[in-house]
């Protein structure tokens, strides 16, 4: 259920290059060309993933007290992120921008963070497991929030949003069971009951301003049942697994 922005925006950027690059690709044969325009979805999906990856090691640092250094960070990661390379200065510049709207989301909403990104393990009615890792848990006056931070370079106020795919992956967070607990060397060194989330909301970041305002989305039972059966489908179609059958229900 994750990741329709980064998808949209990596099959965006490839259609503008393959208009606007014609000479990178129209030469070749149509295997090659295909191959080129795939490795540049490729490079501008990891760019991006990298991108959100960096904004929330920002989070992470201002939560312990840490320090982090971003062109150190752009320059580390720039390895796994082609579009990055040779560009380190106007990543920064991109990244800066975001920062300042995180800065702006926890000057203005004053949140009283208890964790950041907590690994969680679930499992559906029909058996279906999953695991994920939210990036943010907070107390923002009397109610605890889950929240998720996305980052978008759309600015168009009314595009780069999707409110239906955060719900079920919100809904999948929220109704998980297990919280796991590792380790600085990644060894698991605890799994602890799920404790209850009052609402769920999107952190929008579109790297300037007007930065936009706490978004909550609804990630109920409802939701729930709806992530359950795509899960559901997911394992069918990859046939890696015969799917359960609900007790109760056979024969119908």
């Amino acid at each position: 259920v994750t990741g329709a922005g980064l998808a949209w925006g990596a099959a965006k950027e490839t259609a503008l290059f393959a208009v606007h690059h014609r000479d990178e690709w129209e030469h070749l044969d149509d295997d090659a060309a295909v191959e080129r325009l795939r490795r540049h979805h490729r490079g501008v999906w990891d760019s991006k993933a990298a991108m959100g990856t960096l904004i929330h090691s920002v989070l992470e640092s201002w939560t312990y007290g840490t320090a982090f250094d971003l062109e150190e960070a752009i320059a580390a990661a720039a390895p796994k992120a082609p579009l990055w390379q040779g560009r380190e200065h106007e990543v920064l510049i991109e990244a800066l921008g975001y920062v300042a709207g995180l800065r702006w989301f926890i000057e203005t909403y004053e949140p009283e963070i208890v964790a950041t990104e907590e690994v969680i393990r679930g499992e559906t009615p029909e058996g279906v497991r999953y695991v994920g890792q939210r990036d943010l848990v907070a107390r923002i006056g009397d109610d605890l929030w889950l929240l998720d931070l996305k980052t978008t370079s759309e600015q168009d106020r009314s595009k780069g949003a999707y409110p239906a795919s955060w719900s079920l992956q919100l809904a999948a967070y929220r109704h998980a069971t297990e919280i796991e607990r590792y380790d600085d060397d990644c060894n698991l060194v605890a799994t602890l009951p799920a404790y209850p989330i009052a609402r769920c909301g999107i952190v929008h970041l579109r790297g300037t301003e007007p930065y936009e305002p706490l978004l909550e989305v609804s990630a109920g039972a409802d939701e729930y049942r709806v992530f359950c059966a795509l899960a559901l489908h997911n394992e069918w179609a990859k046939g890696a697994r015969t799917v359960p059958v609900v007790p109760g229900r056979e024969g119908r």
